[in-house]
């Protein structure tokens, strides 16, 4: 049974920091309903119609319909009042296929870990109430999933590539249950919600972590110039290892470990971000520090009332006051921060504090961000003005050239020794649904000559990414290989189908045509 709606209460936070924070929270509070106990409804449809997402960005085209095209109400993707996706449907441009099955439908696919985590799963709750077997079908994925972070999550799920109905083509649906979401964006939340995300700490082994009084800091100081962060974090990091916090970088380390450690530490601190959303995956109460440079938004306001951790704000960072500032780049208001973490008996004060930004670095950073958003949005004219500015001196226009260069050629990647097979086999021990992986373990073995596991890695690459022509490429060298001239044509046909530019499979299509006498 289902609880009834209730507003947050100011008392379910502590603020520090904040000019007239009850105020502000009070603004806020319509944004912010719970639901204690029970979670939302799974509605049964019978007929209908999926269309694949198009359009990208906030507002893509598509979704589930019923046979006249009407959206299906249950499967909005929402965000407070505004629907994101689930408009009327005049007409499909191709085909549907038919899925004969049942489907379970769970929303909308992110590649962004903080939205997959937040948006992602909010309609998880329905695994339970199915058969593991049924389909899963979610709009906007493609293949499964390349980021490791979200692989990682769906395995903990039961969610293996075999259940998947990829979103590549219009569907026919005989059956779908579509479950409401358990988290709207910026509006509700329904806490019983907790238990997905800590059966998926259970299915990784990572239960029964001791517990540790020692503080965490999740730094976002190794995050690229482009991100939103505060200038002095990486001295930060100094001050609350000497203070005896343990500090990391959460995108340096795989899943498992980072929810290792949030599920170890009691007191976790960090700034704005998705790495905090890590506390939700344990079912310990916690100590939860939120760093901020202005009062939280719903959504950050949302993230705690998930858990009912003992949820700390603290304003003790800040946009200065200058209209040329960028709003990316914050200092640190660290005379709050240790104020707080003093109070809290975090810290002794005893060590070097964090050197403050001086402005000269703070305006060339300002300059890199808004130069760098203005080269990924492909505003020209307004890159030119601001190269013009008779206020930006050398070091801000060599700001400005190096965030063009960025976003034209990001940095690369540090080389790597080429991994052996037996090192391919170990990681997919460790991540067995890791397409990148397995396809440099499918060409190892075919370079070795061991054509049985080239197929058998080939075809599953070909399953996790249904809708790339590389796989099927691969498959279809293999195959040649093998002496499988038929299923090698088949498998270059359908990868010229995707990429008619493909030089290399049209090479592997007329040569597997040709040993088939079909010259044509």
């Amino acid at each position: 049974m289902t609880s009834a709606v209730r507003l947050a209460s100011f008392d379910d936070y502590r603020f520090v920091g904040f000019d007239d924070a009850q105020a502000e929270f009070e603004r806020l509070r319509p944004c912010l309903e719970v639901v204690d106990s029970g979670l939302p409804p799974t509605h049964v449809f019978e007929g209908a119609l999926s269309v694949p997402l198009s359009g990208g960005g906030d507002f893509p085209t598509g979704g589930l319909v019923d046979r006249e095209g009407r959206p299906v109400d249950a499967a909005f993707h929402q965000r407070r009042s505004t629907v994101h996706f689930g408009e009327r449907v005049a007409a499909v441009g191709q085909r549907a296929v038919e899925i004969g099955d049942d489907v379970l439908y769970l929303g909308r696919y992110f590649g962004h870990f903080g939205h997959f985590v937040f948006e992602g799963l909010a309609r998880c709750h329905a695994l339970r109430e199915v058969d593991p077997s049924v389909p899963v079908l979610l709009h906007g994925m493609t293949r499964y999933p390349v980021e490791p972070q979200q692989r990682a999550v769906f395995l903990g799920l039961g969610l293996t590539p075999e259940r998947i109905v990829y979103d590549t083509s219009p569907l026919s649906l005989r059956r779908v249950r579509v479950p409401e979401a358990a988290i709207v964006y910026g509006q509700r939340v329904h806490r019983e919600l907790a238990s997905v995300y800590h059966q998926v700490l259970e299915r990784l082994g990572l239960a029964d972590e001791p517990e540790s009084e020692q503080p965490l800091f999740l730094s976002r100081a190794g995050l690229p110039r482009s991100h939103r962060r505060v200038l002095e974090e990486a001295d930060l990091e100094r001050y609350l290892g000497d203070e005896g916090f343990r500090v990391v970088r959460p995108e340096t380390l795989p899943l498992r470990e980072q929810l290792r450690l949030a599920h170890r530490h009691r007191v976790v601190l960090g700034f704005w971000g998705s790495a905090l959303r890590l506390v939700w995956f344990s079912p310990r109460r916690k100590v939860v520090c939120s760093l901020h440079d202005a009062f939280p938004t719903p959504t950050v306001l949302q993230e705690h009332l998930l858990t009912g951790d003992e949820a700390w704000m603290v304003h003790c960072a800040e946009t200065p006051r200058d209209a040329r500032t960028w709003r990316n780049a914050q200092t640190l208001r660290f005379d709050v921060l240790e104020r707080f973490l003093r109070d809290q008996g975090l810290v002794r004060g005893v060590s070097r504090p964090p050197m403050p930004t001086t402005a000269a670095a703070l305006a060339v950073e300002s300059v890199y961000v808004h130069a760098f958003e203005l080269a990924r949005r492909r505003e020209q004219q307004r890159l030119d003005a601001l190269l013009c500015d008779e206020h930006l001196d050398a070091s801000g226009r060599e700001a400005v050239r190096q965030a063009v260069e960025d976003v034209r050629r990001p940095p690369p990647a540090p080389s790597a020794p080429e991994p052996t097979s037996d090192d391919l086999c170990d990681s997919l021990r460790q991540d067995p649904w890791c397409t990148a992986t397995r396809t440099l373990l499918a060409q190892r073995c075919l370079e070795l000559g061991r054509l049985d596991e080239a197929l058998e890695h080939a075809g599953l690459c070909v399953r996790l990414d249904p809708a790339a022509a590389a796989p099927r490429r691969l498959l279809a060298s293999a195959l040649i290989e093998a002496g499988r001239m038929q299923d090698a044509l088949a498998s270059a046909e359908a990868a010229v189908a995707l990429d008619p530019d493909d030089a290399e499979a049209w090479l592997l299509l007329h040569s597997a045509a040709g040993a088939l006498g079909r010259g044509d």
